[in-house]
């Protein structure tokens, strides 16, 4: 009988064992948060309206302008928010293809109103820029390239999660200047709804490219 006792007495002590070995290794999952999350943001509504603002009207494009941006969120609370460039520069290639073409032919139909052949277009724009027009217009998108060579957004540091909020520090210990994230997380989906706090570099880059909240990652 005491034979008995002790087996279930040791059957009862392993099953409180596997059940504290469980609550552990419950305790230690890490965040749902935590991981790598990507988001290709479509920035052509924007770059049309800014085409249509120059010119006066909105061509019909079948590509799509896409912005690839990462958020990385790591085990030891650092983080890095940017955008990949080779990604979002090969995107972009396509679209300024499309609307060069857009541009030589709008020239083509202001030349034809006023009289002029395509042949004889050609010849006044080589005369009034040394170049055809599509070299030209190539020349000025360049330049403007050249000039936001250097246009590339990478935030690093530290993030904590508070109140349903993440908080993003270039300091590991003060956040009293984090720039503040309001976020939804639903499975493999990271909605970003607000950003306050000290971000105007932040709001700025996304002003700049067009980019309006909610901004959605996924895994």
């Amino acid at each position: 009988m005491k034979k008995i006792y002790k087996i279930m007495a040791l059957a009862l002590i392993a099953v409180m064992l596997l059940g504290v070995c469980a609550c552990g290794n419950e305790a230690k999952k890490k965040d749902p948060i935590i991981g790598s999350w990507e988001c290709e943001y479509d920035a052509t509504d924007a770059t049309l309206d800014d085409f249509e603002n120059a010119f006066g009207y909105t061509p019909d494009i079948d590509d799509k302008f896409l912005i690839s941006m990462y958020f990385e969120l790591n085990e030891d609370g650092s983080f890095e928010l940017g955008v990949d460039r080779k990604a979002t520069l090969k995107s972009q290639d396509k679209v300024i293809d499309a609307l060069l073409d857009e541009l030589v032919d709008m020239y083509y139909r202001q030349m034809e109103a006023e009289g002029y052949s395509k042949e004889q277009a050609e010849q006044a724009s080589v005369a009034a820029y040394g170049c055809g027009i599509r070299e030209y217009f190539e020349q000025i998108i360049e330049k403007a390239q050249e000039k936001n060579e250097d246009n590339e957004y990478v935030l690093e540091g530290y993030y904590r999660i508070k109140d349903g909020k993440i908080e993003l520090s270039e300091d590991e210990d003060d956040f009293d200047d984090a720039i503040v994230l309001k976020y939804e997380l639903k499975g493999d989906k990271l909605t970003i709804k607000s950003i306050s706090g000290e971000s105007d570099d932040l709001e700025e880059f996304m002003e700049d490219k067009g980019i309006e909240l909610p901004v959605k990652f996924t895994r």
